[in-house]
């Protein structure tokens, strides 16, 4: 299981690669606004794994379809593979794939999933570069170049899994350990913690590269050590993590670490970017200390990527949970106006949501929109439940807007058409719910989960905004609204219809092809 877990999770980092402009010659026939084209580099090592290959490419334009090809007349002593199915041909050198649009998908992203392995020829240290050329049925082309490196082979290895448990607040000291399986010393190596938001580093050391504490980011360390075949290292006991203080409880949180060589750092390093300052608190040196061996003369690759990664399991404990409100409006308006309605939700804590953790909640809210109103244009991240048709709704689903601490709310701003005379009454509901599971998750204080959507529309006169204040034609208008539970029933059905929209929609649309 740990195997395909980092198989995907090796894929995961690839896709990442897409983000970034990273070290490579792209050439462009279209504007690089319109088609941005990208694909990694890749070091392999004769006798090892086979290396991920991400060809990535969007552009601004849908279009029905798209062919890539890669020559690899460029690169001696390794091969790219071709994939299953009937979407790719190989003609000599030339490798050539249609990557097709899923119905109804708009066509602006592609991503072509290969792998390089070593094919036995060439010499240690050589490289040499892959051409890609992208071109859209719309006719839409653009090129890039990657680079394909033999390294000698070398084998790092850790313990496949490590099992934590804590209570927030706590700091723990993991036992991380690297050892050389191989027959060759290992020159130097990183070690890539990524320990999803429950933990942070409590020291940051001089000879590792740090996100912001609010980042659910790697860190990297980097050993100038000597492993030698057979031998062993582990971090000091004063390297340590801590559990966030604001995690939901009890939950449970996965991340892993990641020992590699220094030149398949600089690989990732394309995917990763940069990750930020070193520390200032002393350097981080392993023990045992190592004894110096041969001089490096070449690249070294990991022959067996799978066996040097550590599954983290961290299993918070104790109680903690969030207070999470829904957020109404107050609107002042003639009739026949256009004006901007603010709605969303507001995290009280003290626990943090939408985090990533298996059992932490995430937050989503449905706008029922008052009778008598029209919506002229939605909110980002809000969309109609199926069968509404193409008018404005009466019904909204929002959601999508990633980590909420306490304190922190998720607004969303609707242009309002006011139709009708009168008080107009409408609502917010707020619902949290695990990942892909529609059942609502209670918080510390339901009965502020509803609130109301006031609209009075007048026939004369100078229209305003909330709470009576004049529209200042930005959307930016004061968060208010009055709780209510008597209307909670019917909008906690419309919640639970419309949170399968709500999860598909925090995901990517991207067409895959492996």
């Amino acid at each position: 299981m740990l195997r395909y877990s980092i198989r995907r999770l090796l894929a995961g980092l690839a896709v990442a690669a897409a983000v970034v402009t990273a070290a490579g010659t792209p050439t462009s026939a279209a504007p690089a606004s319109d088609f941005e084209l990208y694909a990694n580099d890749v070091l392999v090592a004769p006798g090892g794994a086979p290396q991920p290959l991400t060809v990535r490419f969007s552009v601004e334009e849908p279009s029905l379809h798209a062919t890539v090809t890669v020559d690899q007349s460029g690169v001696k002593g390794a091969r790219v593979s071709k994939p299953i199915g009937d979407h790719c041909t190989q003609a000599g050198e030339i490798l050539t794939c249609t990557l097709w649009n899923y119905p109804g998908d708009t066509g602006r992203t592609y991503m072509l999933d290969l792998t390089v392995m070593a094919d036995g020829t060439g010499e240690i240290g050589q490289a040499g570069e892959l051409e890609f050329t992208a071109t859209t049925s719309n006719g839409l082309t653009s090129t890039y170049r990657s680079k394909v490196t033999l390294g000698e082979a070398v084998n790092l290895a850790a313990d496949q899994e490590l099992r934590l448990r804590a209570e927030p607040g706590d700091t723990l000291a993991p036992n991380l350990t690297v050892t050389n399986v191989g027959d060759k010393p290992v020159h130097g190596f990183v070690m890539e913690v990524n320990p999803q938001y429950a933990l942070a580093p409590q020291r940051r050391y001089e000879n590792c590269e740090y996100q912001p504490d609010d980042l659910e980011s790697p860190f990297v360390c980097f050993f100038d050590d000597v492993l030698q075949p057979g031998t062993a290292l582990r971090v000091p006991d004063d390297f340590a993590l801590k559990v966030r203080a604001d995690v939901w409880a009890p939950d449970e949180y996965h991340g892993t670490v990641h020992w590699m060589t220094p030149d398949e750092w600089q690989n990732q390093r394309q995917v990763l970017g940069p990750l930020g300052q070193k520390g200032t608190q002393g350097v981080l040196k392993l023990e045992p200390a190592a004894i110096a061996a041969r001089a490096k003369q070449h690249p070294q690759a990991d022959t067996d990527p799978y066996n040097s990664w550590t599954r983290l399991e961290l299993i918070v404990t104790g109680g903690q949970r969030a207070d999470v409100a829904a957020v109404g409006a107050t609107l002042n308006a003639t009739v026949g106006t256009t004006v901007p309605m603010t709605v969303g939700y507001i995290n009280n804590g003290p626990a943090v949501i939408s985090n990533g953790g298996d059992r932490t909640p995430y937050a989503s809210a449905t706008a029922t929109i008052p009778k008598g109103t029209t919506v002229v244009k939605a909110a980002t991240n809000c969309w109609r439940p199926p069968g509404s048709g193409n008018a404005g709704a009466a019904i909204y689903h929002c959601g999508g807007d990633g980590r909420r601490h306490a304190g922190e709310s998720a607004t969303y701003t609707f242009q309002l058409r006011i139709d009708t005379p009168g008080h107009l009454v409408g609502r917010v509901d707020m619902m949290l719910s695990r990942d892909a599971d529609p059942v609502k998750v209670e918080d510390l204080n339901p009965a502020n989960d509803t609130a109301e959507i006031l609209v009075n529309g007048t026939t004369g006169g100078q229209g305003g905004g909330e709470n009576g204040a004049a529209d200042d034609g930005e959307g930016s208008l004061p968060i208010t609204g009055t709780s209510t539970g008597l209307i909670a029933g019917l909008g906690g059905l419309l919640l639970v219809a419309g949170l399968v929209g709500f999860l598909l929609a925090r995901r990517r649309r991207t067409n895959f092809v492996a």
